[in-house]
């Protein structure tokens, strides 16, 4: 991989692996070798924390396709080198949250998968990829089963900075592309259909409370976040540089 040709996504645009994709199988000691070196840089590189998720699902029994898909995150990684978490002096410090789900994207299940990170000051310091324990049955569901992820993850970062002295605000706002999960969290309408997530929404809800703020302002706050029509390699590159705090747009 040494003299391998760099690509400018770590996944290529709308694939979908599955575990009996037909192709031959490959060692699986030295997949789940390289998976393993992967998550290792997740810690500073979370624009390969997707498509390293999707990678490890297969380490029980790679296929030819799964070991083509991981070599392409090498190709990223080699064209990336600089990329990272980077803090800048002199950013307003402000706790802030991104959230997003990739809608019945596995093939096997029919599962979501749910995202989020979250940044303070320049750069992005937390962030999780993760599949949904339930399958949603809509677009709505599944962006807001990713919302009440980080939710959670929100209330325990505001817990932890206020043990640290740290002032993050008496409001976290999280921003999501999806209008009916943003309906859902200001409980305009709730998901009353069978197998809904119902405890998810009654989460966010929660959160929506004084738990840990004055009587008068939310410590959570769902906006709405516009989502552009970028190409997929003019948005990974754009999305990377201004998480890792290469931008401050």
């Amino acid at each position: 991989m040494e003299d391998c040709r760099s690509v400018s996504t770590p996944m290529a645009a709308k694939e979908k692996l599955q575990k009996n994709d037909g192709t031959d199988a490959v060692d699986a000691s030295m997949y789940r070798s390289l998976i393993g070196c992967l998550m290792y840089l997740i810690a500073t590189r979370l624009d390969i924390l997707f498509a390293v998720s999707v990678l490890s699902r297969f380490m029980n029994s790679p296929s030819q396709l799964h070991l083509v898909a991981a070599k392409r995150v090498l190709r990223y990684l080699k064209g990336t080198l600089f990329f990272g978490v980077k803090f800048r002096k002199g950013q307003k410090f402000k706790l802030q949250g991104f959230s997003n789900s990739d809608w019945a994207s596995l093939v096997d299940d029919m599962k979501s998968t749910s995202g989020y990170c979250f940044t303070l000051g320049s750069a992005c310091f937390s962030w999780c990829s993760k599949k949904q324990e339930i399958v949603a049955q809509s677009t709505a569901e599944a962006e807001f089963i990713a919302t009440t992820a980080a939710a959670n993850q929100a209330l325990w970062l505001k817990k932890i900075m206020k043990d640290l002295w740290l002032n993050s605000g008496d409001c976290i706002e999280a921003n999501v592309d999806n209008e009916a999960a943003l309906a859902i969290s200001q409980n305009q309408f709730s998901m009353s259909e069978p197998g809904s997530s119902d405890r998810a929404q009654g989460e966010v809800h929660r959160s929506n409370s004084d738990s840990l703020g004055a009587p008068s302002m939310w410590v959570f706050r769902v906006t709405y976040l516009l989502a552009t029509s970028m190409v997929a390699e003019e948005q990974e590159e754009a999305e990377a540089r201004r998480l890792d705090g290469s931008s401050s747009g």
